[in-house]
This record gives C-alpha cells, sequence and structure tokens, in this order.
C-alpha cells in the first residue's frame, strides 16, 4: 500500500515521480531532449533568415547595405574610411559636402528617399534626406542630396554626388 500523499507536497516532486517508477523519471528528460533539436533549428532558421539564406539579394539589396555602411561612416565621423567608397569625379562634391575641414555641418542622419537605375549604364541614381546640424546647436537642417552609385570590380562606388535644392525652390 502506498501512503497517501502530503497535503503541501507538489504534485509532481521527485518524490512522487519515484513512487510512480523508472518512466516518470525519464519523462521530463525526453521531452527536454525533444525540445533541444527544435530550439536549435529554429535558431538556425532564424540566423540563416537574417543572414540572408532565404533567397539571393538583388542588385538594389546589395546597394543597400553599402549605402548604409557609407552613411554610417559618415555619422561616426569616420570621413576617411567613407572617402574609400567615393570614386575619382566625386571627390571634389563629396569633399565640399562632407569633409569636417571644409563644411561647419556635421551629419546626424541619412534616410534613403529613392533609387532609380539607369538600364543603359547600370548605375542607381539615390535621393538621400541628410539631417545636418553646426557643432554645438540644436537646429537641425536637411538637405537633399543626389548620390550615383556603381558596382565596380564586385563592390558599389559613389560616382557622382550633388547638393539638391530645397523643396520648392
Amino acid at each position: 500500500m502506498n501512503p497517501a500523499p502530503a497535503a503541501n507536497a507538489p504534485a509532481d516532486s521527485a518524490a512522487a515521480a519515484t513512487r510512480r517508477g523508472p518512466a516518470a523519471l525519464a519523462a521530463p528528460a525526453a521531452l527536454a531532449a525533444l525540445a533541444a533539436p527544435a530550439a536549435l533549428a529554429a535558431l538556425a532558421m532564424a540566423l540563416c533568415v537574417s543572414a540572408g539564406c532565404a533567397g539571393p539579394q538583388t542588385k538594389q539589396d546589395r546597394l543597400l547595405e553599402s549605402l548604409s555602411r557609407f552613411h554610417h561612416h559618415l555619422v561616426a565621423g569616420d570621413y576617411e574610411q567613407a572617402l574609400t567608397m567615393v570614386g575619382g569625379a566625386a571627390l571634389e562634391t563629396f569633399s565640399a559636402l562632407h569633409d569636417p575641414s571644409r563644411t561647419l555641418y556635421r551629419p546626424e542622419d541619412f534616410n534613403v528617399v529613392s533609387m532609380v537605375e539607369d538600364p543603359a549604364t547600370g548605375k542607381i541614381a539615390v535621393i538621400v534626406a541628410a539631417d545636418t546640424r553646426k557643432e554645438n546647436s540644436i537646429t537641425v537642417r536637411t538637405i537633399r542630396i543626389r548620390e550615383v552609385w556603381q558596382e565596380i570590380g564586385g563592390r558599389w562606388v559613389m560616382v557622382s554626388e550633388e547638393q539638391l535644392p530645397a523643396p520648392g525652390r
């Protein structure tokens, strides 16, 4: 005859499982063993999707990644690193807009407004809204910039850049 369980004992305590036999002790371990592969599979799927395994990247996707890196370098104040993504024809305009020794305005944020590809040349014109401000100022000035990018040797290079007039001007 089995003793009655104590009124304050948890229903699934180790002592209760021992009274039910070895199979009851193995059940939680078996469930944990089944859950681990399922959790690993879910993690692997999430990593694969975030890494781009879900499908091939388009030309625009690759450009967006390059734009993100380029603009990140500018916001971080890493002018020299951003300069590595600029082609010869765009150097003068790029320097005038972004070189800290030539402009009072510092970039705060960049937002891609539009991207249009020229099918004849493969170049992509990108309109960017750039939030800038003077050092020691709280006033943010938004400017629009037209950047033209071209894929050269497997990497994106900005081949021209110009500041656009404010809308309505």
